[in-house]
């Protein structure tokens, strides 16, 4: 990562990772968790992240808030009023969004929070991106680059 931003990074192993493949990786996984689990087109929204070091891919469906949350992940909920309040939004409950599950889960499998990066967000029903809920916005802002904050680029 010497030479700005190139798009690539180097993983434990020191083999080089394409942020762009990775991404393109993620964003295939989510299409695939929405079309291979039955009633996935009436979930509400779909996400991936990745990690830009190791490699790892994870998705997950907007759902019940974990039972088990990170503590890093706790910290950042704290910010905007904690797990279960209402955050800086008047209907979204911190924590059941699939941002927060993608990211808890990669913490727990070791990944430190800035090499995590998310997906745009899928409207399952649709396919189409949406934007990231304010809460999401919040907590997360400086994991998101530009173009993924936004869902630009698609």
């Amino acid at each position: 990562m010497s030479k700005g931003f190139s798009g690539l990074f180097r993983n434990t192993s020191g083999h080089k990772l394409n942020t762009n493949t990775l991404r393109d990786k993620a964003i295939h996984a989510v299409h695939n968790l929405i079309s291979s689990t039955p009633g996935g087109k009436q979930r509400a929204m779909a996400v991936g992240a990745y990690d830009i070091q190791t490699g790892a891919i994870v998705t997950s469906f907007a759902k019940a808030i974990p039972k088990n949350v990170h503590p890093e992940l706790l910290k950042r909920a704290e910010r905007i009023g904690g797990v279960g309040s209402l955050g800086i939004t008047d209907k979204n409950t911190v924590g059941i969004c699939a941002e927060f599950h993608v990211i808890n889960s990669l913490l727990y499998k070791g990944s430190k929070l800035e090499n995590i990066r998310l997906t745009p967000s899928i409207q399952p029903r649709t396919g189409n991106p949406r934007l990231y809920c304010n809460n999401c916005k919040a907590m997360f802002y400086d994991i998101m680059s530009l173009g993924v904050f936004y869902n630009e680029n698609y």
